[in-house]
């Protein structure tokens, strides 16, 4: 099983709680998760996926 999440949000803070929540979703059900987030600018995606060791496209 695999779950896709899609999150719309111009906040950094609630893309990096978006990202940790998934990454805990991951590991406590053992799911393979997909997270987007659509924002307005990458500017704010680009230090979170750097840090988090994401993948930013």
């Amino acid at each position: 099983m695999k779950i896709n999440i899609i999150a719309n949000t111009d906040s950094f803070r609630d893309a990096y709680l978006f990202v940790k929540g998934t990454k805990q979703l991951e590991k406590a059900a053992g799911i393979s998760c997909t997270l987007t987030i659509v924002a307005n600018t990458q500017d704010m995606i680009k230090p979170i996926a750097k840090t988090e060791g994401l993948k930013n496209d």
